[in-house]
């Protein structure tokens, strides 16, 4: 493939960096709607839990009174069985609660019993409180006679990831999607029933939602939501607990959730929440009541915990300024670099997402972008790798193949066939001059056997192999074209120290030769000429040939030359600028060359 000229280049580059982001931002919308990936990247974000909890983070409220009220198995009465509860018992329990003015109780387990005179004992004790909201089960409805007794009622629908956890619970059970587990549609929730009575007013659309599901925040390990001497957000009781609490040593106006929790039921009938190793279980899952979510969502409400997702657009803003970030500090680099940055960038970028959910309890979908970034910009780095091979075999291959043709010319038999019988014509004239031709002879073919056209040699060798050239074309014509050269004092003081690609000007010095050549041989020019001249100004080499010219000659050539040298030049300084300008003045012929002065060797030996 021929290498690009340097605009087109960067058009290439610019190109392939749009491309790039238009992808990214084409992944992270697809990704956004897929379930798959938000399933990822929910199992993910529990790693950020444990990230908070390292973290000296305290609420600025004090949090609202929650206590959990057990039925557990020393809280029973003697001789009573776990299932069904007897319903008197529960209605004792009610009324223990009420001694210490609860401002509402949750009420978990309520089976209809074989006594009717039992259950409307029950329903008239929820009735006189006035504040029980009920846990309604959309497969194990409650019993009509207690919700018409209750203040209020509602069930709790969550949904788990593909690893089991409770990640979500439902905030809007008219959403089609708030279905989840549960088997029927429900018109209730039950957390926000007892948000409800609490405050007077609550707004149900004051709570964050998602596609009408409330993402959980598990600020506790499991094995604090189980262990009584645990820090967590509210106290558990024992139910057998509250006939020995003196009345006014718990706070007013507290939320009572009472629930059962007997160890037996443990494996069965318990909510994971995550995923700890670490935590041995029968299904190394870390499990809840429903009483322990219904307090976990409780307690985000009531403290204004809930966790944020930042918007799609905004992550995609993010996702661009760190493309272009690689764009800019990667721009002319082949090398690991650009791997490296967007390895670095994608470090800190999963950190950020660490430390925003930490702080500010952000969720960030960036998992999976983030990766698409990294695994795109690894793509723009090969294939910039990949290019700049194939430029470079291309070069590499181009002046092999100048170097082969040059010296198939040079070596060429009718070239040496002209060279020797001149030689012998002077030989036989006792010319003086045939000294002269045949060092210049021998030292052009010696420079092109030592020379190689992908190195770069000292200007002076260049300027010495063109004035030799020219001169002895000249002595094979009797010396018949005035030649003269013509260096400034700068270009003479720097000829040893600055460097370029070997035979630079000789297809305009050939060029020259050839068309005064035919002038010569035509008789048409009294003063045929070539002159060079040859300046370094402004870190620029500039070497100008001139020689006679007109148009009415016909010279024969494959005319190539100059075509080849555009080429090589565009090869040989790839990023820098060049000029080549060819133009007839009264019947003068100007050639003009300007390459840079401190090309960068090591990219091109």
């Amino acid at each position: 493939m021929p290498k690009l000229s340097e605009p087109a280049a960067n058009y290439r580059k610019i190109i392939t960096y749009l491309l790039t982001a238009g992808l990214i931002v084409l992944t992270c919308i697809l990704l956004n709607f897929s379930r798959m990936v938000k399933d990822a990247e929910s199992r993910w974000q529990r790693f950020f839990y444990d990230v908070r909890q390292t973290l000296p983070i305290q609420l600025a409220r004090q949090p609202y009174p929650i206590y959990l009220v057990e039925l557990d198995d020393r809280s029973l009465p003697e001789n009573s069985c776990r299932s069904p509860i007897s319903n008197q018992w529960i209605s004792g329990i009610l009324q223990d609660i009420s001694d210490h003015q609860p401002a509402s109780v949750g009420l978990n387990i309520i089976l209809q019993e074989s006594s009717p005179a039992i259950d409307n004992e029950l329903a008239v004790t929820i009735d006189s409180l006035n504040n029980v909201i009920l846990l309604d089960h959309p497969q194990l409805a409650v019993p009509g006679l207690f919700k018409s007794a209750a203040k209020s009622w509602g069930s709790m629908i969550y949904k788990s990831n593909s690893a089991g956890d409770v990640q979500y619970t439902c905030s809007h059970p008219k959403k089609n999607n708030c279905l989840g587990m549960s088997a029927a549609q429900t018109d209730k929730l039950f957390f926000k029933e007892i948000l409800t009575a609490l405050i007077p007013g609550f707004d149900h659309a004051s709570l964050p939602e998602d596609n009408g599901w409330l993402k959980l925040f598990f600020q506790h390990t499991s094995s604090s939501l189980r262990q009584p001497h645990s820090a967590k957000p509210w106290t558990t009781l024992s139910a057998s607990d509250l006939k020995t609490i003196a009345k006014g040593a718990l706070a007013e106006n507290a939320l009572f959730l009472v629930g059962t929790n007997f160890s037996g039921l443990y494996p069965t009938y318990r909510l994971p929440v995550s995923h700890s190793a670490a935590q041995p279980s029968i299904d190394a899952h870390l499990r809840v009541t429903d009483l322990e979510l219904a307090a976990l969502v409780l307690d985000m409400a009531l403290s204004n915990t809930f966790i944020e997702t930042v918007p799609l657009g905004s992550i995609i803003l993010a996702l661009l300024l760190l493309m272009a970030c690689i764009a800019v500090l990667s721009w002319n680099s082949t090398s690991f670099v650009h791997f490296w940055l967007s390895l670095l960038f994608v470090i800190l970028w999963n950190l950020g997402a660490a430390l925003g959910f930490a702080l500010y309890l952000l969720e960030i979908p960036c998992i999976l972008p983030s990766l698409s970034l990294l695994i795109f910009s690894i793509y723009c780095l090969r294939y910039q790798q990949v290019s700049a091979k194939l430029e470079s075999f291309e070069l590499k291959y181009q002046l092999e193949k100048e170097r082969f043709n040059g010296l198939v010319d040079r070596f060429h038999s009718h070239s040496v066939f002209n060279a020797l019988e001149h030689i012998r014509y002077l030989v036989r004239k006792k010319d003086a001059d045939v000294d002269r031709y045949i060092l210049d002879y021998s030292t052009l073919l010696l420079d092109d056997l030592r020379h190689h056209p992908q190195q770069w040699y000292p200007l002076r060798e260049q300027w010495d192999y063109t004035i030799n050239y020219l001169e002895l074309q000249n002595l094979k014509l009797g010396n018949r074209i005035e030649l003269r050269y013509n260096s400034s004092p700068a270009a003479a003081t720097q000829m040893e120290n600055v460097r370029l690609p070997w035979k630079l000007f000789f297809p305009l010095a050939e060029n020259a030769f050839k068309y005064t050549k035919a002038l010569v041989d035509s008789e048409k020019s009294a003063h045929p000429f070539i002159r060079i001249e040859m300046t370094i100004e402004r870190s620029l080499v500039n070497f100008c040939i001139s020689n006679s010219f007109s148009e009415l000659l016909s010279v024969p050539g494959s005319r190539q030359g100059i075509a080849n040298l555009k080429k090589r030049l565009s090869l040989m300084f790839p990023d820098k600028n060049w000029k080549l300008e060819q133009l007839e003045i009264d019947s003068e012929w100007h050639t003009i060359l300007e390459v840079p002065l401190n090309q960068d060797l090591a990219n091109t030996n």
